[in-house]
């Protein structure tokens, strides 16, 4: 069970999914949402399109955010990373659901707690890039 202890109170842990608004990323989102102890933050480069989806997947909006993400976009990420702060305090999980280009790494989505990175790859990805991750930094791509 995801829940976190604050206070006497159980509070759902809050989980950023990047890419979300379909494929991998939307399903990512769905499970989380529906285990009930998460709140699911769903990025999409699209706001609209992001806000369709965590619709289909949360009618009421209870469990599920849509926030604009392009974590290509160092001032996105920024921006999101200050929207889940100043809303919901924290980030507990990140998943970072971005395909890999040849030759490109994926940018890290810096949280305050530990590195847990871990990268999922097809034959046509590149290699990983040497472990040189902050240790303030939590992502893992998908």
């Amino acid at each position: 069970m995801a829940l976190r202890h604050t206070g006497g109170t159980q509070t759902p842990s809050v989980a950023v999914v990047t890419g979300a608004n379909r494929g991998i990323g939307y399903e990512v989102v769905r499970q989380l949402a529906d285990r009930g102890d998460h709140h699911v933050v769903l990025g999409s480069r699209d706001l609209d399109t992001g806000k369709s989806a965590a619709q289909r997947i949360d009618p009421g909006g209870r469990r599920v955010t849509a926030v604009q993400l392009d974590v290509a976009d160092d001032a996105s990420v920024a921006a999101m990373a200050d929207w889940v702060t100043r809303n919901l305090g924290r980030t507990d999980v990140v998943v970072n659901n971005r395909r890999l280009l040849p030759g490109r790494q994926a940018p890290a989505l810096v949280t305050a707690g530990r590195t847990a990175d871990t990268r999922f790859r097809s034959p046509s990805a590149a290699p990983a890039p040497p472990a040189s991750t902050p240790p303030a930094a939590t992502a893992a791509t998908l």
